[in-house]
């Protein structure tokens, strides 16, 4: 009896061994599988990658995006007008590609200052600190618009030898603005008032004590017509004259002189 008892023990034992070694061979089995399941995957996306140029998105990617895009509410992005700046020396409209504007006023009185604009430039005000009394003058390049030079003449305190110097050294093809600041006649002699009437003034020889003038000249033959305004001053009145003004477009200088 025991024999038998041993034989059936010994079988039930030979079959859970059987048991465990097909259980464990299937388990081998799967993770081998997964192993190899997992290695393709990850090869054919490494191949995807290399396929697809950096930053480009699939197909898929791409028909989404769009969608997407189709969805979405159109907007119109608001218009902003950008305001334009000021008119060249206030001249509206602005002058053609063959003229510059300027703008020229006398001083008022002893209280306020003259002003000469030239090409959307002060040159000459109040607010830039450079004007006196008697003649304020400014000398452009007519073709280049270079400033050639700015300077003031007192004909009340000192006579006239510096502005004839002056004058005398201008060059063809070049405009003389000119703007009177309290008095600008006192001690202006025939010698200056011809080198001025040279430059194109019909004005300057019958300028007189306080007037008020202002004059857009040129040394050659070829340049812009003559601007020019006066107004007189009334001997033995105390009022002032009203300030004399110029301004507009002006064609500039050819190159022939």
């Amino acid at each position: 009896m025991w024999g038998r008892r041993r034989s059936s023990l010994g079988r039930v034992i030979f079959l859970l061994l059987l048991l465990g070694a097909v259980m464990y061979g299937a388990k081998f089995y799967m993770d081998s599988l997964d192993k190899v399941t997992q290695h393709k995957v990850k090869k054919v996306e490494e191949q995807e990658v290399r396929g697809q140029e950096p930053g480009q998105r699939s197909g898929q990617d791409q028909v989404l995006e769009e969608r997407k895009k189709e969805l979405e509410p159109q907007v119109e992005k608001p218009q902003v007008d950008i305001p334009a700046g000021p008119p060249p020396c206030g001249i509206q409209p602005p002058c053609g590609k063959d003229q510059f504007a300027f703008a020229i006023r006398s001083g008022q009185a002893q209280r306020v200052g003259p002003r000469i604009c030239f090409d959307g430039k002060d040159l000459m005000s109040d607010d830039t600190h450079n004007v006196g009394r008697g003649m304020n003058i400014v000398v452009v390049d007519g073709h280049s618009k270079e400033v050639y030079a700015v300077d003031i003449f007192d004909l009340y305190d000192h006579d006239d030898a510096e502005l004839i110097r002056f004058l005398q050294s201008t060059k063809d093809g070049q405009l003389v603005l000119v703007a009177s600041y309290d008095d600008a006649a006192y001690k202006l002699t025939e010698e200056s008032r011809d080198l001025l009437t040279a430059l194109g003034s019909r004005h300057i020889q019958d300028l007189r004590f306080r007037d008020s003038w202002v004059f857009l000249g040129y040394k050659g033959t070829h340049g812009p017509p003559p601007k020019e305004e006066v107004h007189h001053h009334v001997e033995g009145e105390d009022e002032w004259p009203q300030q004399a003004e110029v301004r507009g477009c002006a064609l500039l200088p050819s190159k022939e002189f």
